[in-house]
Parts: C-alpha cells; structure tokens; sequence
C-alpha cells in the first residue's frame, strides 16, 4: 500500500478476499484475466469523516513461466493481484472538474436506482425540477461490472441555455436572412 502512511494504514493488512464483494471482482479477474470493477464498497481507509462510496480496480497477476489461458490455468498460476482503490465523489471531481456545476449524474451500483445503490449523487440546487427532456438513464458496463447513470442538466445549465436563446435564435434567422437574399 502506497503511500504508506496516513489513511492507508488502515487498509493494512486487511483480508479483501473475505468480503463478498471485492471477493466477486476479485475471482472475476482470475477468471477473466482481465481487470476488474468491484461494486460498491466500504473503503477500509475511511475514517467516518466526509465518508465516501467506493470502488476497486483488480488485476490478477500470473506466474509467467507457467500457461495461464483458461480460468483453471489462471486459478493455478494465480500469485496474487493489484487492486486501486477509488472514493467516488473524489474520483467524479477529478473526472468532471469545472463542468460538474453544470450535470446532476446520480451513480447507482448495478441496475437498481435504490438510495442504497447510490455510489454517487447530489442534491439539485434550490431542490428544483428539471423536465425530463433533460434527463438521460444510462447502463454503462465497465470491467465486468455494470453501474446505471441518471444525466440530468442543472437550473444553472438550463438558465445559461434559455437566456443565450433569444440571442442565438436572433442571429441564426439574421444569418439565414442574409444568405438567402
């Protein structure tokens, strides 16, 4: 575990393969010989304080010297695996930067949409409603693993839209005016 101090520490020497569910991911990527996307997770280097939804990344690591082409092989050869750990809403910051003010993305681990399924999510600004015409379900399969993402825009991209429209539309007709005389 790197860097070894800090919040890692905690994560010190604990069985994953003792969990269900980094267990699951964790035979996924033997099975496969590919990576492998936990579902959601508890990570062991939370504290209780600004706790997040969790996620793993695996990869199975082989004996070289020995064949390693079908899951029994791999199970065989197997000498352990390189995991990555991910807190979500630190991950979705790093990924989405400034443009997140702009989307509400709700992540739901696997197909439910249940508050228990919610890896990540926020609340829309003022509570707000935004039509449905600006709303998209997603499935999304990553790894082996699948998450269900519900795009929607926020009052503040929808406000930026509808003040900009009079203008846009104004010119757009002018240009077309133009080209057509």
């Amino acid at each position: 575990i790197e860097p070894f101090y800090g919040r890692n520490l905690r994560a010190f020497g604990y069985d994953m393969y003792s969990e269900p569910v980094r267990r699951l991911a964790m035979d996924r990527a033997v099975d496969t010989g590919r990576m492998a996307l936990s579902g959601k997770v508890r990570l062991q280097q939370e504290t209780g304080t600004d706790e997040q939804a969790g996620f793993l990344i695996y990869k199975a690591l082989f004996r070289q010297d020995q064949a390693h082409d079908t899951p029994a092989q791999r199970r065989e050869q197997l000498l352990g695996w390189v995991y990555a750990p991910f807190r979500m809403s630190d991950f979705m910051r790093g990924l989405l930067g400034e443009q997140a003010q702009d989307l509400q993305i709700d992540i739901y681990d696997g197909a439910a949409t249940s508050p228990q399924a919610l890896m990540y999510g926020e609340d829309l600004e003022g509570g707000q409603e935004v039509p449905a015409t600006y709303e998209s379900m997603q499935r999304l399969s990553l790894m082996g693993h699948g998450w269900t993402l519900r795009i929607r825009a926020n009052p503040s991209l929808l406000h930026r839209i509808e003040s900009r429209l009079p203008a846009t539309l104004a010119l757009g007709l002018a240009t077309l005016s133009l080209i057509l005389g």
